[in-house]
């Protein structure tokens, strides 16, 4: 028996670095999906809030009823090795510019908000026995 599971989970953000000038943020954005909120107190600095996309997970497995006891499986969770999109990075204008990306010092690639994890692909053999 071939079984097939997508998942589509949905976008989310988090607020990913607080008060920063604008040099900062120009240099930390490029390229990713942000919203700038102005920071309470200061006319020109700005939170970061980060965007994280929308993915769409596949799991497949496939079983066989060896016997009228056992059956064997095997499969992967995340078949197409799905990852996040990544944290903000430090890079070395950033640092330049005084700040460090959302990454720490690129340790964190991915963030902890992810609905699905960081983790991708996983494999799996398994038999159950039914008594």
């Amino acid at each position: 028996m071939l079984s097939v599971t997508n998942t589509r989970y949905g976008e989310v953000s988090t607020v990913a670095i607080l008060n920063r000038t604008p040099a900062q943020v120009a240099a930390l954005v490029p390229g990713y999906d942000v919203r700038l909120v102005p920071t309470p107190g200061s006319a020109a600095n700005a939170d970061i809030v980060q965007r994280f996309g929308a993915e769409l997970l596949t799991d497949a497995e496939l079983s066989w009823q060896a016997t009228s006891t056992v059956r064997l499986s095997t499969g992967a969770a995340n078949l197409f090795n799905v990852y996040p999109d990544r944290n903000i990075a430090s890079t070395v204008a950033s640092v330049a510019a005084g700040t460090n990306g959302s990454d720490n010092a690129g340790t964190q690639p991915y963030n902890a908000i992810s609905p699905f994890g960081f983790n991708g692909r996983t494999l799996f053999v398994r038999a159950s026995l039914t008594l």
